[in-house]
């Protein structure tokens, strides 16, 4: 993604290859937005989203999708960088066991990879796996990025071992530790993951993966000298910026005006230094003032981290993935890159920048930028927001548990404990996620409550923190995923039913579940059907089309599918408004088809 022609949706990079279908998937984010969350179950289902409004999908199709998905998709996540959800909803249920905060081994600072490894298996039981290496983080976020699919070959040049060691040791930063399905998920995918190689995508000829900040070695991946150097990274630090430049004095550098400002122009001496423009960044405010960079907050322009090397014999090398310029050597946080290497005509600092009549290059999206100061400025804000970030945290390590009591029928009592630190900063409000904050937020304490329905109980807990004075005043928010006890045993039922309303939706719901290759013909002829009626007499109707042959085709085929379909069954059979929602002659249908079923694995 270094021309700016060449996008690639996340959506794209988990969706699986023709024929196959996810098995296991792990990911890993610094921040994470729950709602983002929900599209690698819609990348996985093939379902083809690329809008930012997930929950405008059809709701039959996602809960379909999260369902089937989620039990096996896994994330990591830095504790205390999931973004509070613009909308909360009850599909959000779903995704709760799926995400894992963690803290980076003790001496680094921050757990901040961004990657996805993926297995997919075939019709015939065979395994292909694929590894993204990205710069964005599970978010919405609108910004310039990078994302490096590399999918396994039998002639691939990158050995995926490296990856597969990466995985089996996400676990043990875990805060709370793994149920065991997911345990042996994370361990069975690293197993199979460690035996392959990947392909480099074109035009590179080879490269390797490179994990950082979970061995004790520092890495830096590059050369004492290069004949041209491109370093692309929104976030600088002085001694970073005179290492890596000490080896060309060729070199351009591509960051964010603000971040410039921060290092001085003396420690960017002999730089090209350069900016996006900003007509260039995606939904960003040309006249808006910049703020200091802070990548939890970060939304918009330049985010991504790549570093491109002309070397000699006519080769360079690109460094790509969640790695900033703000270290050397890195090793400090935990992230995760690849090293691509390739001819320097196709793939060196010229042909990235200036392109080709095809694909134009970078440089056309670039505007110099002239630092006003030597010695670089302070921004105050940036110090209290490290505060911030360093108190959530520690709410969040402090293990924070909601415990719900019922009431009455309508309503619950859900108590949230938490260990708060000796030094507090400024002022914090929380509330649960599933609830407006300007309305149902309450002051910090070791113990605060609500009384809610119950539909609204849920372990994601928002925090804001408002600290400091003057320019160094700055405000943070974030969800803490707290430990639920207590009276919470049917909330995925309510959540299904939330979005099951009418005879209709189940009767979608049950043709995605099974899984047909005719689904789409299928809801197509289901348009408008008010789900009532599976007997008519000598004649079929509608409702007897769509599912009948499905499950007869399903009992041979799918035993999966059938699952599906048996567990759907017996939460439906156990709602009060059941006989509102099972479609008429469903149940004697579905009773003749498990019976067959159940028979011929007698």
């Amino acid at each position: 993604m270094l021309t700016p022609q060449t996008r690639v949706m996340l959506t794209d990079a988990l969706r699986p290859p023709a024929g196959y279908r996810v098995d296991t998937a792990v990911g890993t984010s610094y921040s994470l937005d729950l709602t983002a969350l929900l599209l690698a179950p819609l990348s996985f289902a093939l379902y083809d989203h690329s809008g930012d409004d997930v929950l405008a999908v059809d709701p039959v199709r996602l809960l379909e999708a999260v369902r089937r998905h989620t039990a096996r998709t896994t994330v990591f996540c830095q504790a205390g960088g999931i973004h509070v959800p613009a909308a909360y909803r009850p599909i959000h249920t779903f995704v709760e066991d799926s995400v894992l905060e963690v803290m980076p081994p003790e001496g680094r600072t921050l757990f901040h990879p961004k990657m996805w490894a993926l297995r997919f298996v075939g019709p015939d039981g065979g395994f292909v796996h694929r590894v993204v290496v990205l710069s964005r983080n599970l978010t919405f976020d609108r910004s310039w990025d990078t994302a490096l699919v590399l999918d396994e070959s039998d002639g691939g040049t990158i050995e995926a071992a490296p990856a597969a060691e990466f995985l089996r040791g996400l676990p043990g930063l875990a805060l709370r530790e793994l149920q065991p399905d997911r345990a042996a998920q994370v361990d069975e995918l690293a197993t199979t993951l460690a035996q392959v190689s990947l392909a480099p995508p074109e035009p590179f000829t080879g490269g390797r993966l490179l994990p950082i900040g979970l061995a004790d070695e520092p890495v830096w991946p590059f050369p004492d000298e290069a004949r041209r150097l491109l370093a692309i990274s929104p976030f600088l630090t002085r001694h970073a910026v005179r290492r890596l430049g000490a080896l060309s004095t060729d070199r351009v550098l591509v960051s964010r005006p603000e971040s410039l400002e921060l290092v001085g122009s003396q420690a960017l001496a002999g730089w090209e230094a350069t900016v996006l423009q900003r007509l260039a960044e995606a939904g960003e405010d040309v006249d808006a003032p910049s703020s200091a960079p802070d990548e939890f907050a970060v939304g918009e322009g330049l985010h991504a981290k790549t570093f491109v090397l002309d070397l000699p014999r006519s080769q360079s090398m690109t460094v790509t993935g969640s790695a900033n310029l703000t270290a050397a050597p890195w090793g400090r946080s935990v992230e995760f890159d690849a090293v691509l290497t390739g001819p320097t005509a196709s793939c060196g600092v010229a042909a990235t920048l200036d392109g080709s009549d095809e694909a134009p290059g970078l440089r056309r999206m670039l505007a110099e930028h002239a630092v006003s100061t030597a010695e670089g400025t302070d921004d105050a804000a940036i110090e209290t927001s490290y505060a911030l970030e360093a108190f959530h945290r520690a709410l969040a390590v402090g293990g924070p548990v909601l415990h719900v009591e019922p009431l009455d029928d309508e309503r619950v009592r859900a108590t949230l404990t938490l260990t708060l630190p000796d030094d507090m900063p400024g002022e914090t409000r929380v509330w649960l996620a599933s609830l407006p904050g300007d309305g149902q937020s309450r002051t910090l304490a070791g113990q605060v409550e609500w009384t809610v329905a119950p539909s609204h109980v849920t372990p994601f807990v928002a925090v804001e923190t408002t600290a400091g004075s003057g320019d160094a005043r700055a405000t943070r928010r974030c969800v803490l995923k707290a430990d639920l006890t207590g009276a919470v045993g049917s909330r995925r039922q309510d959540a299904v039913a939330s979005v099951l309303q009418s005879k209709a939706d189940v009767l979608r719901y049950l043709v995605l579940l099974l899984g047909d290759p005719s689904y789409d013909a299928l809801f197509a002829q289901l348009a408008g059907v008010d789900g009532a009626g599976f007997h008519g007499g000598s004649g079929h109707s509608v409702e007897d089309v769509a599912l009948f042959e499905p499950l007869v085709r399903a009992t041979g085929r799918d035993e999966d599918a059938l699952a599906r379909v048996a567990s759907l069954v017996e939460e439906l059979r156990e709602l009060d408004r059941a006989e509102d929602l099972v479609p008429d002659g469903f149940d004697e249908l579905w009773d003749v088809v498990w019976q067959v079923h159940q028979e011929g694995r007698a």
